[in-house]
């Protein structure tokens, strides 16, 4: 019993994985991948290590067929390492492509993107999808004079934590945005990137 549902978590979590992978690949297509070199390189990869899969899977279900769950298990748990790796060199391919085909950044939008990786936003925020705290693709879309209210809380966010956006934010997430220090300019560098993004955003 113990054996089956860690059998059923592994494959949930492959299945998981799968459609991150599937919706990866997509976009890969969608945007002709094939017409750049290093792009269609990486997802040779990505390909190589996703080819593996059937002949692990034919074996996990022929060990489940004969009784044997701990040996599907193994095979199962192989093809999430390959399940992994796939991910890995499908995102680097895409983020590839992204940057390839996206609209040239402005030195600014350059600098705040560095801000942004540099200076600690990205271990909450992910651009293109919701992670430990909000989507930041659109920010200057939600609030009115958006650049002065974003700025205004990077620069101290203690202070508008009473904010009924930012309260429903708060307990949405069950996290508090820290004060990361930003200096002016980094901040104006910051909302720059994020017109960069805004701009770009099918591509997130």
């Amino acid at each position: 019993e113990e054996l089956k549902a860690e059998y059923d978590k592994t494959v949930a979590v492959i299945d998981a994985s799968d459609a991150v992978i599937q919706s990866v690949v997509k976009f890969l297509k969608d945007n002709k991948f094939q017409d750049h070199k290093v792009v269609a390189d990486l997802v040779d990869d990505a390909f190589a290590q996703y080819g593996q899969i059937k002949g692990q899977k034919e074996k996990a279900d022929a060990a489940l067929k004969e009784g044997d769950i701990e040996k599907a298990i193994l095979f199962e748990n192989m093809i999430w390492q390959l399940m992994v790796k796939t991910a890995d060199v499908g995102i680097r391919a895409k983020d590839a492509l992204v940057r390839l085909i996206a609209t040239k950044q402005s030195p600014e939008a350059e600098r705040g993107a560095r801000a942004f990786d540099e200076g600690g936003c990205s271990g909450c925020h992910v651009i293109g999808k919701v992670s430990s705290g909000p989507d930041l693709t659109g920010v200057l879309q939600r609030h009115e004079n958006a650049e002065k209210w974003v700025s205004d809380f990077i620069k101290d966010p203690a202070k508008m934590y009473d904010d009924p956006y930012v309260k429903g934010m708060i307990d949405y997430f069950n996290l508090k945005m820290p004060n990361q220090h930003m200096s002016d300019e980094e901040i104006k560098d910051l909302i720059q990137y994020f017109k960069w993004v805004e701009e770009n955003a099918n591509l997130f």
